[in-house]
């Protein structure tokens, strides 16, 4: 990996303080030369599996939450004509993307605000409406800020199991919570730490972050029990507190190798990859790369003791 860039001011984190952050460099001066050095990738092998030469390649970074997205743009996509009616199976591979944005959206940030404390929140009189949960939600955050402070905040919707249209919410956040005040705060019906039965109320804001994550997936498919209006436009599947949304640094590339390469040699050895291709859109095509906590943990310092 090389050097580390020097510190730079970062808003966000556990406990909603600002610390310090030291990044790599990651230039967006755009396009890369067609003729960059190249480097050894690692176990960025994936790349070979995509069309090396079609197109532009973009790359999107989430360096606090230890993401990558790498994604082929065609040159016919870039040039297509305007919109027209969608197929059956378009539609559906539409479907598909939301979820998959709408997971990597809650993934990222659980994993870039270091949120590791889980909780479920239900409802003692049947909710069924998305958007009146989330507006209870809105109303939620607000008295617990106001109790506790500003603070990163995650929550998802979901339907209860086995087809029953009762909505209840998980919500994450990033310090221990008492759970009397908690209640009394919620108003609705019983909270609980943790989700009952499958993950306890304390874990590590990555496991979290995939937990919650395919959560968002599943309400996309119909065994989620929800109308067929609330799987085509993605509405209230989840809801983030305001100010803490993770950095992205988007930078651009003639080839998959040289993407794949520059991740390799500026941010070291992903934890997993892997990759994707559109099935309803020739040429378009990607992999995604994730990172450990260990090493995202060398790109951030604790916030400095007070007086310094």
């Amino acid at each position: 990996m090389r050097p580390l860039a020097g510190p730079a001011k970062v808003t966000g984190g556990a406990g909603g303080w600002s610390g310090r952050c030291r990044l790599p460099d990651v230039s967006i001066d755009g396009p890369a030369s067609k003729t960059g050095a190249k480097a050894p990738a690692g176990s960025l092998e994936p790349r070979s599996l995509l069309p090396p030469n079609l197109g532009e390649v973009h790359v999107s970074l989430w360096p606090t939450a230890g993401e990558a997205s790498v994604t082929v743009i065609p040159a016919w996509f870039q040039d297509r004509a305007g919109p027209r009616e969608q197929t059956d199976e378009e539609r559906e591979q539409h479907r598909r993307s939301n979820a998959n944005r709408a997971a990597r959206s809650v993934r990222l940030f659980v994993r870039a605000n270091v949120l590791p404390y889980l909780w479920t929140a239900t409802y003692a009189e049947a909710a069924e409406d998305r958007g009146a949960v989330v507006a209870d939600l809105r109303r939620f955050f607000e008295r617990l800020q106001a109790k506790y402070g500003r603070m990163p905040i995650v929550a998802v919707v979901e339907r209860g199991r086995r087809g029953t249209k009762r909505l209840h919410v998980h919500f994450a956040v990033p310090h221990f919570l008492p759970i009397e005040q908690v209640r009394d705060l919620w108003r609705h019906g019983h909270v609980y730490v943790g989700d009952p039965g499958r993950l306890k109320g304390q874990t590590s804001a990555q496991q979290l972050a995939g937990y919650l994550a395919k959560y968002i997936r599943k309400q996309f498919l119909p065994e989620d029990g929800q109308v067929a209006e609330e799987r085509e436009d993605g509405r209230h599947r989840y809801l983030v507190t305001q100010g803490w949304a993770p950095e992205r640094k988007v930078r651009r590339f003639w080839t998959v190798d040289q993407a794949a390469t520059w991740l390799a040699t500026t941010y070291g050895q992903p934890a997993r990859v892997w990759p994707w291709t559109s099935q309803s859109m020739w040429g378009l095509a990607g992999f995604v790369v994730t990172y450990g906590d260990d090493v995202i943990a060398h790109w951030l310092e604790p916030p400095p003791a007070a007086g310094q």
